[in-house]
């Protein structure tokens, strides 16, 4: 059953038996993860790394409209990753043989259950930041538009991270001053619209698609992970087995990488002993999970026709709004929903033709950081009839292939559609897509077989 459609007052939220071989290009053109710095690198669950230059709307033209597609802000673990977390440290802190160095892990508390999902605090900031930067952005098309729900859009998938993304991104955006807290009171209310993950091919176009998650459940995706990460994390579990005193798996390297990874979005000045697991691997462990991670993604959704064409929905929803008197709709889902939109228009994972080694352009932690974001502005020609579309991926401006190479990366709106629709995105059949029965799950347990 959908959720039902909300109208959000923004000022009344209290939030409180393989081998796969390391691609050597792929590995070694991932940069060092400063474990300690400011800009760490956690493949998916990086960071928003907010543009040092902030892209503006270009000038001689008049920007018409802009639609958007939002993944969450940072969150806390979910239900099984925090299983996972107490699990390790009970497996740890039970062996005699642990090291006296190691006795903290004893008296680390893991995050709550009734944590499990949400967005932190940063992540609220996060999505906040956002808003203010596109409020100076797009100040001219939010000034001489005044706010209608008819006219600015916001749908979100059921989960509370993305619904509370949309909230502390649409106050920034709709704030009444320049003030330094997320919990500015907004000019107006906000109408956020929530659909079903089951129903939507908008907001979750994976989890919506019953062919997609044959695939990624299937036998051949599962023994392809599996046999990776004990490939690759096995010799770094071994080694920080014998450090520590304590027999490890490859898992709990997985394990050790996440704890360490959400540790960085605790606010500083608060006690952080999760962050101490940072200081259990090395840089170049973190290459190496970095690597898994990004197979990981790419085995489950970017490999294959299908994972290339399950954003088609999204992009005809762009499409369709942009041919309507919409001035703004943001989309809020996944690190899935990003990849699907980024993945059918061709702009990552064109090169990968194996599931096992991802692309070189496959980098998790730029394609999908938290907060990761896909902007479609629409301008109009001041001296013509014609009307052009600019892309930009986490607020900088990229090229869709097929479109013409410019400096100032605009696409002619004809050509953009014409391009969409070579690509068999425009008016897709996802219904038929998603229950078709000859998916790309043949051709991976194929080529598991033919290893």
């Amino acid at each position: 059953m959908a959720w039902p459609t909300v109208w959000f007052a923004l000022w009344t939220l209290a939030v409180p038996t393989l081998a796969f071989p390391i691609s050597q290009q792929h590995v070694l053109s991932i940069p060092k993860t400063p474990v300690n710095g400011s800009e760490p690198n956690f493949a998916s669950k990086t960071p928003y790394p907010a543009p040092a230059t902030e892209p503006s709307t270009l000038e001689g033209y008049h920007l018409e409209q802009v639609q958007m597609v939002l993944r969450h802000a940072s969150r806390a673990p979910t239900k099984p990753g925090i299983l996972d977390m107490r699990a390790l440290q009970k497996h740890i802190t039970s062996s005699p043989s642990l090291r006296a160095e190691y006795e903290w892990i004893r008296q680390w508390k893991p995050m709550y259950m009734d944590e499990e999902g949400l967005l932190t605090a940063s992540g609220e900031r996060e999505a906040w930041l956002l808003g203010t930067r596109f409020k100076g952005r797009y100040r001219s098309l939010l000034q001489a538009n005044a706010y209608y729900p008819h006219f600015f859009r916001f749908i979100s998938s059921r989960s509370p991270r993305s619904f509370l993304t949309g909230h502390f991104f649409a106050s920034g955006l709709f704030s009444q001053n320049k003030g330094e807290a997320c919990h500015d009171v907004p000019s107006h209310g906000t109408y956020i619209r929530t659909v079903d993950h089951s129903d939507s091919h908008i907001t979750n176009p994976h989890g919506s698609c019953p062919e997609w998650k044959k695939v990624a459940k299937s036998q051949a995706t599962r023994t392809l992970l599996k046999e990776a990460m004990h490939e690759h994390l096995g010799p770094i579990a071994e080694r920080l087995g014998q450090e520590i005193g304590v027999s490890l798996r490859g898992d709990d390297v997985w394990t050790i990488y996440h704890l360490c990874a959400f540790g960085h979005l605790v606010p500083e000045d608060e006690s952080n002993e999760t962050k101490r697991f940072c200081a259990l691997l090395s840089d170049g462990d973190f290459e190496k999970v970095s690597y898994v991670a990004d197979l990981r993604s790419w085995a489950k959704v970017g490999y294959g026709e299908l994972n290339a064409n399950l954003g088609c929905a999204v992009v005809t929803d762009v499409i369709d709004s942009m041919n309507s008197r919409n001035i703004m709709d943001v989309r809020l889902g996944h690190s899935e929903t990003v990849v699907a939109v980024l993945r059918a228009l061709g702009i990552y994972g064109e090169a990968g033709s194996r599931p096992d080694v991802p692309p070189a352009d496959w980098r998790t932690s730029d394609i999908i950081p938290f907060l990761a974001n896909v902007v479609f502005e629409l301008y109009s020609s001041p001296v013509s009839s014609d009307t052009f579309v600019r892309v930009l991926h986490n607020e900088r401006p990229v090229t869709v292939p097929g479109c013409p190479i410019r400096d100032d990366s605009l696409c002619e709106f004809n050509t953009f559609q014409a391009v969409v629709k070579q690509r068999g995105l425009l008016n897709c059949k996802v219904e038929d897509m998603c229950h078709d029965k000859t998916s790309n799950d043949v051709d991976l347990n194929t080529f598991i077989i033919s290893l």
